[in-house]
């Protein structure tokens, strides 16, 4: 998506500056690009993509990044529902 953002954004830019070929030439380079590309493989093992649907699919719990570093937390929405109301006031 950012690539379309950027290639689009430049294209009306060139149309602006009365290049208009120019940007049709980026836009038909940059989907032939998209449209040729194959997609990466996934990284996952088959049992990462297990937890990671169970987890998707536990209405009860919420995945959140952790506030300083990387990682995630999960809670029960009740614990979310809670934060949310400290950090709002």
């Amino acid at each position: 998506m950012d690539i379309v953002t950027i290639a689009e954004a430049t294209s009306l830019k060139l149309t602006y500056d009365r290049k208009e070929v120019i940007g049709q030439k980026l836009r038909q380079d940059v989907l032939r690009t998209l449209k040729m590309t194959k997609p990466p493989r996934n990284n996952l093992t088959t049992v990462q993509r297990k937890a990671i649907k169970e987890l998707k699919s536990d209405d009860n719990i919420k995945i959140f990044p952790f506030d300083k570093g990387a990682g995630l937390v999960r809670i029960t929405n009740e614990s979310s529902l809670e934060k949310n109301q400290r950090s709002n006031w």
